[in-house]
């Protein structure tokens, strides 16, 4: 799900430099972003969280051309900045073992970043009002679609499909993976918030 799984040379050139630029800002930001804080306590989760995005993304769902990400689950667990740097590690070992070119890193990692961290931010801002089972839900799914829009808006920009064909194409499986990663997140927060709330609890209230 929203992980081009595309060769180097199928990327132009402008699209790959571009979206590295903006990754690297963007790095540089969340490293920003944590300064003076004590991320050791953080750092344990933040490999875990990998792992589990790593398996994730490398096993397909049976027949059908998707496989979940867990992007939108480590925006929850993580915040917005630990999110999109666990993101970034994972697409880089990713590349490394084929799974996307070496010039994809910077585009995956800014859709797949931007997927954790509007669900992180929206997980947030709705925990309080709605438990964590009903913002896990929304966050996930407001979040996969909005990373499904950007590659739609990367492969119009890149001349590759046109947003009409890609829409027809894509938009149906992306629409039930989306339903899918939803189920899976919800499914993790439920099981956390009975049994370890203090991992949900304690990256909201920091």
């Amino acid at each position: 799900m929203t992980h081009l799984h595309i060769p180097d040379a199928a990327m132009p050139g402008r699209v790959a430099v571009a979206s590295y630029i903006l990754m690297v800002v963007a790095l540089g930001a969340c490293v920003w972003s944590l300064r003076g804080r004590d991320s050791r306590r953080s750092a344990a989760l933040t490999g875990i969280m990998g792992a589990f995005m790593l398996v994730a993304m490398s096993i397909p769902l049976g027949p059908v051309p998707v496989h979940l990400n867990l992007a939108a689950l480590a925006g929850m667990m993580l915040g917005p900045a630990m999110a999109f740097i666990c993101v970034f590690s994972v697409n880089l070992i990713l590349a490394f073992v084929g799974h996307g070119g070496i010039t994809v890193v910077g585009l995956n990692t800014i859709i797949l970043g931007a997927q954790a961290v509007v669900a992180g931010v929206l997980f947030s801002r709705l925990y309080g009002r709605y438990g964590a089972r009903a913002s896990a839900a929304l966050s996930t799914i407001v979040a996969v679609l909005m990373s499904l829009a950007l590659v739609a808006g990367v492969v119009s920009v890149a001349g590759t499909v046109e947003i009409p064909r890609f829409a027809g194409l894509a938009g149906p499986i992306g629409l039930g993976g989306a339903v899918l990663e939803s189920l899976v997140v919800t499914a993790i927060v439920s099981f956390l918030e009975r049994v370890r709330p203090d991992l949900l609890r304690q990256r909201l209230e920091a």
